[in-house]
């Protein structure tokens, strides 16, 4: 059919310009704004659960479909461009019966609009139902890094990172990571100190410990306050120095504790007896065929072995 024929071709029109994928771009953005207004307004005491009563599953479906008004903000823009363009008149040479060939295009637009606003309805609510479940676990701690080259920039980002933090009662801990601002121990104590948040810390991975210029001393002159947690994996004794390199073992070639060449005794030993040590190994090879809770397993027994080689072995 004819009609059927001009609704692909606008179909077509709208799938081939950028126009759905800005939406989708302010969809994402809806979505993250309204998890951030969430958290930000969730009791982080544990005394509310995930939408635990009838009101709180209202108020998420509410969210969800706020984001519908996106359908018809999608229609209006889609043929106001049509005729702003002239793209309309290839229509109507194609379809001299313009009432066909209007009717084809509100018929796609329509279409188009429902997808895009059931799609920012279910990625509002996924985003509403990811906060409410951060908020329900009590999160004590928010890892961050910094990036940018401006030093005094950076050191107010923090401190006003720390500042929204602290209404939460969370701390913000700045992780030193050789290919970015923050290269070392150092110089992420650096602006932790300046910032001067009560909340602010420093966080300690073995692996970028290992591939910065971060030595145990400067490890071991750390205030033991700023130290909320740190991380523990290992690596392969020798490694590519580029950035490309280090960002390469960082994100998929971390090993067991214990199984590669940091000096994982060294750092135990150099970090406060009662941190809280936490495993982070990526390794997608090494995962393959292994069950998430043989994964969990062999992490626990690997960082123990570190654990009890640093207190029985010699000093």
């Amino acid at each position: 059919m004819m009609w059927l024929r001009l609704v692909r071709g606008e179909l077509r029109k709208l799938t081939t310009t950028k126009l759905p994928w800005a939406f989708l771009a302010v969809l994402v953005v809806m979505g993250a704004i309204t998890a951030i207004a969430v958290i930000a307004g969730t009791d982080m005491d544990g005394s509310k659960g995930f939408i635990a009563t009838a009101a709180d599953q209202q108020s998420l479906m509410a969210f969800g479909w706020n984001a519908m008004m996106i359908a018809g903000l999608f229609g209006a823009i889609a043929v106001s461009r049509e005729y702003a363009h002239a793209t309309v008149v290839a229509m109507f040479l194609t379809a001299p019966r313009r009432a066909r060939a209007v009717l084809a295009q509100l018929t796609a637009v329509l279409l188009g609009g429902a997808v895009w606003g059931f799609t920012g309805a279910a990625l509002t609510v996924a985003a509403v139902a990811a906060a409410l479940m951060v908020a329900a676990l009590g999160a004590r701690h928010v890892l961050t890094a910094g990036d940018d080259p401006d030093p005094s920039r950076l050191t107010d980002t923090f401190a006003r990172f720390c500042a929204l933090a602290q209404e939460r009662a969370l701390t913000v801990d700045l992780e030193f990571m050789p290919w970015t601002a923050v290269k070392c121990a150092r110089s992420a104590q650096a602006i932790v100190a300046a910032a001067g948040a009560a909340n602010g810390g420093i966080l300690v991975d073995a692996l970028h410990f290992d591939r910065s210029a971060t030595t145990l001393e400067d490890v071991r002159q750390l205030p033991p306050s700023r130290l909320h947690y740190a991380q523990l994996c290992d690596a392969p004794a020798d490694f590519d120095p580029t950035d490309e390199g280090l960002i390469a073992v960082a994100r998929g070639g971390r090993l067991f504790p214990g199984e590669g060449g940091i000096d994982l005794t060294g750092l135990v030993r150099a970090l406060p007896g009662d941190i809280p040590l936490s495993v982070e190994v990526i390794n997608t090879g090494l995962f393959q065929g292994m069950s998430l809770l043989e994964r969990g397993r062999r992490a626990m027994a690997s960082a123990r072995r570190v654990l009890m080689h640093a207190e029985s072995a010699p000093a």
